[in-house]
């Protein structure tokens, strides 16, 4: 492959990964919107690891309703932190990022422990899989 073709491959991968669609961290479509899906952040962390990419057409971008046991929460933490559900073991997790406009509210009425519900959008995984824009349905 000449040195003109690997420099425009690259270039074409990398504009296509720019323009890869990634959900706003203060979204208030939530408000309003009907979810897809209502399960366990365990079931929705099994959805991911089962079959990824049938678990991002099924609930990437899109409003899930997720219930799950919050773990490792600490009231003293920025509004701006993560929640964290349990998701099946130990090690796994799914990570709710509170709407800015309603994370202190949801934050006073959380401890760990606590089994809650969220009302986010799905962003698909990563480390874990990711929510955002969560406020309580």
């Amino acid at each position: 492959m000449s040195a003109i073709r690997k420099v425009m491959l690259c270039l074409t991968m990398a504009s296509g990964l720019a323009c890869a669609e990634t959900l706003p961290d203060h979204d208030n479509r939530i408000f309003t919107a009907v979810p897809v899906a209502k399960l366990s952040a365990s079931d929705l962390a099994s959805a991911f690891v089962a079959d990824r990419t049938a678990a991002d057409r099924r609930f990437g971008g899109r409003a899930v309703e997720v219930s799950g046991t919050v773990r490792n929460f600490d009231p003293a933490s920025p509004e701006s932190a993560p929640i964290l559900l349990q998701a099946g073991d130990a090690d796994q997790w799914v990570r709710a990022a509170l709407h800015p406009d309603r994370a202190v509210e949801i934050r006073k009425t959380l401890a760990d422990g606590q089994r809650t519900t969220l009302r986010c959008f799905c962003e698909g995984l990563t480390d874990h899989v990711q929510l955002k824009s969560c406020v309580v349905p």
